[in-house]
């Protein structure tokens, strides 16, 4: 082994395989940092989106149950809207 690094060409080649092995390995660790970071935020996606369509197929099958009048809750709750001829009173604290 004392031989093979007293060579100069065997320390040169040494030398290079090092530099072309930092050069291409970082390139590829970068790649997989980078593919871990993606794959972490698409899973964060699928999880919110996973749970909006609960939220929604919930909220749907509501809606065709027809148990509550859901139309008129949502325009007075989100939309602050009123019947004809309705009254709306409130008191301040």
């Amino acid at each position: 082994m004392k031989n093979f690094f007293k060579n100069k060409k065997n320390i040169i080649f040494i030398f290079v395989f090092i530099i072309l092995l930092a050069i291409f390995g970082a390139g590829s660790m970068l790649d997989l940092m980078h593919n871990t970071f993606i794959i972490r935020n698409l899973t964060n996606k699928s999880a919110n989106l996973d749970k909006q369509y609960k939220d929604l197929t919930k909220e749907y099958q509501e809606i065709l149950s027809g148990k509550t009048n859901y139309i008129e809750d949502n325009a007075r709750i989100k939309y602050n809207m009123s019947a004809p001829n309705e009254f709306e009173f409130r008191i301040k604290k």
